[in-house]
């Protein structure tokens, strides 16, 4: 649904909403638990009613690339116009239950906020009418009068991301169902990951000639809260607090063009130079640092 339907057209506000829900229920023919006897002709039909249902349902809500349009089309462009903004936030969840699992519930929660810009170039070209087109040597010096720079960057991007999810997971206690007992089931087990992040991506072209392209992206983990605290609703909260850094990554690539099509007699000539380089950082697991200590304290109760 186009929520922007319902606003004044010269906003040139764009909401595009997403809904969908889903539900699905499978009844067995077979008893699940003795798969040699149909389910209707099962002794314990009704106790096993209860357990022996498939079901799964999902739901998703979330707003699209939601941004804002340039109605004036005469006004030029700045760097702080609402217009370079566009929010994307998306939920959704599903629960599945069957005989052997009494509760699988799991939530996704992801956003992001993108913010991209594209400078007006500045083309300088110091040589050009200093070379005049009807000189007999203007096809040698061709390359003279091309020549340009651009002091300012091309573009600027950036963006700020939530990954959230949640799950909780439940076992039944098949043998406990075999013996006529329906509520002995196993705990829950809960298990999360909260990451939050950014990225940003610069672009030079400091001539027609000559590209530089700058990216970067950092993640980070929130992880300090014990998860068997947590219910469905924690998922929303601090969901802009940034975490334990656990990722970073940058990439730089610079390209450049040969001037061969200014040239007399090698303009068949195309060809062009890159150089890059990356770096990545990934932070360890933190698993066993409960252990460690744990080892560490019992050395340091042992007599010398």
């Amino acid at each position: 649904m186009n929520v922007d339907k319902f606003l004044p057209e010269k906003t040139g506000v764009k909401i595009p909403l997403n809904y969908s829900y889903s539900q699905t229920i499978e009844d067995p023919k077979y008893n699940p638990l003795d798969t040699d006897v149909e389910f209707k002709k099962a002794a314990n039909r009704e106790e096993l009613k209860k357990v022996a249902r498939t079901y799964t349902q999902q739901r998703s809500i979330g707003v699209v690339n939601m941004h804002k349009e340039r109605v004036n089309q005469n006004r030029k462009p700045k760097f702080y116009d609402v217009e370079n903004i566009s929010v994307t936030a998306v939920y959704n969840d599903d629960f599945y239950r069957d005989i052997y699992t009494k509760r699988n519930y799991r939530q996704y929660l992801r956003g992001y906020v993108d913010y991209n810009y594209t400078f007006k170039p500045w083309v300088i070209r110091p040589f050009n009418k200093m070379i005049s087109d009807t000189a007999k040597s203007t096809k040698y010096l061709k390359w003279v009068k091309e020549f340009n720079f651009n002091p300012i960057p091309t573009r600027f991007s950036f963006r700020t991301e939530i990954d959230r999810n949640y799950n909780e997971l439940e076992f039944r206690n098949i043998d406990a169902i075999l013996n006529g007992n329906y509520n002995d089931d196993f705990g829950a087990i809960k298990n999360r990951n909260f990451y939050f992040g950014w990225q940003y991506g610069l672009g030079f072209n400091f001539t027609k000639s000559l590209k530089l392209e700058i990216n970067s992206a950092t993640r980070t983990l929130n992880d300090n809260v014990d998860v068997n605290t947590m219910d469905n609703k924690s998922i929303f909260g601090n969901v802009f607090r940034a975490g334990r850094p656990v990722l970073y990554n940058h990439r730089v690539q610079l390209n450049y063009k040969l001037p061969f099509q200014y040239l007399p007699y090698l303009d068949f000539i195309d060809a062009e130079l890159g150089y890059g380089f990356t770096y990545n950082w990934n932070a360890r697991s933190t698993v066993l640092l409960s252990v460690r200590d744990e080892v560490l304290d019992r050395l340091d109760r042992i007599p010398m």
